[in-house]
């Protein structure tokens, strides 16, 4: 019977050092026994890792399956020259199975800066450019508009010195906005 346990992935090999056990737990076990409880922990959650099918939207680099495929492999042999009874040969197999988690987890940091790069850079970019071209077509219609204004006020007879000030008043705006879109339009 098994229980299906969800990781993600900065957790995946968190608890390693104690095979997955409580530390109390951990320090009864031999230390045959200990090797082997970081050992089945590393195999187990380097092979789920490798069992994951590649999906370049879900953080994970290529070569990381197959890095964590190796491990997996390397950490199983460890298991087996354990089981034999050669602690030696496990345990020089065990520092080779270090170095693979240690480089499968600095790939993952790497990776992880990265993708986080792109995704704090990437907004700003996106949305300081939608921004400006909302405030450029609102300037022109704003434009527009006082354009509009100058001149109906002009067919009424008013004089140029109170127009801008009436367009303000209008639009809730300032007066100096007011004339500085009328210049803007060649009316002025």
């Amino acid at each position: 019977q098994s229980m299906r346990i969800t990781v993600t992935l900065p957790r995946l090999f968190a608890g390693e050092s104690l095979g997955g056990y409580e530390p109390q737990d951990f320090e009864r076990l031999s230390m045959a026994e200990q090797l082997c409880a970081r050992l089945s922990f590393i195999e187990e959650r380097a092979r789920a890792l490798s069992n994951v099918p590649y999906d370049s939207n879900n953080g994970v680099p290529a070569n990381v399956h197959a890095d964590a495929r190796r491990l997996a492999d390397r950490a199983y042999h460890a298991l087996v020259k354990l089981a034999a009874g050669d602690v030696v040969a496990a345990a020089w197999i065990a520092v080779d199975v270090g170095q693979k988690m240690g480089n499968i987890t600095a790939t993952l940091a790497v990776a992880k800066a990265l993708d986080l790069t792109v995704t704090i850079k990437k907004p700003k970019s996106a949305g300081g450019k939608a921004t400006a071209e909302r405030n450029k077509k609102e300037a022109e219609d704003n434009q527009d508009i006082a354009a509009e204004h100058w001149l109906e006020l002009a067919k009424a007879g008013r004089p140029e010195r109170d127009r801008a000030e009436i367009i303000a008043q209008r639009m809730n705006r300032k007066a100096n906005t007011v004339r500085g879109w009328i210049k803007k339009a060649g009316l002025r």
